[in-house]
Parts: C-alpha cells; sequence; structure tokens
C-alpha cells in the first residue's frame, strides 16, 4: 500500500468510527503529542513508545484533516 492509499485507509476508518468532531480531535492530537514529548525527555528516541506516539499523531493529523475537508497530501505539500 502506498503512502496515499494508506491516508485514505485511515481517513476512511476514522468516518467508519465516527470520529466526526474537530474539538475532540485536537485534544486527542494534543494528548498524543504529549506522549511523545514524555518518551522524548526519557531519552527514549528509540522505542515502541516513540514510534507508537508519532504513528499515532499521523492518524490524528489525517483524521482531522478529513473532518475539515483538506487533503492531507495537500497539507504536506
Amino acid at each position: 500500500m502506498d503512502v496515499n492509499e494508506l491516508i485514505g485507509a485511515i481517513a476512511v476508518w476514522g468516518q467508519e468510527k465516527g470520529i466526526d468532531n474537530p474539538d475532540k480531535q485536537t485534544v486527542k492530537l494534543l494528548e498524543e503529542c504529549g506522549e511523545l514529548a514524555h518518551e522524548i525527555s526519557r531519552g527514549q528516541y528509540n522505542s515502541k513508545a516513540t514510534e507508537d506516539a508519532i504513528g499515532d499523531i499521523g492518524v490524528v493529523l489525517i483524521i482531522l484533516a478529513d473532518m475539515l475537508g483538506y487533503d492531507f497530501g495537500d497539507c504536506l505539500e
């Protein structure tokens, strides 16, 4: 699966899960950033928890972009 297909699949997954509140999604983004900051502050640069936090941040951003009507790929450009 290429990156564009993955982005599309994540957006659809978010829709199927009923994730549709931008305010809650923004709070979720901050929560995930906090988890990443926690790992980094402990020097855990190569941990599974750091990898998961980075992935979770990406998923949250993709879903947030989709619910606001943005194409995540366009946002990256």
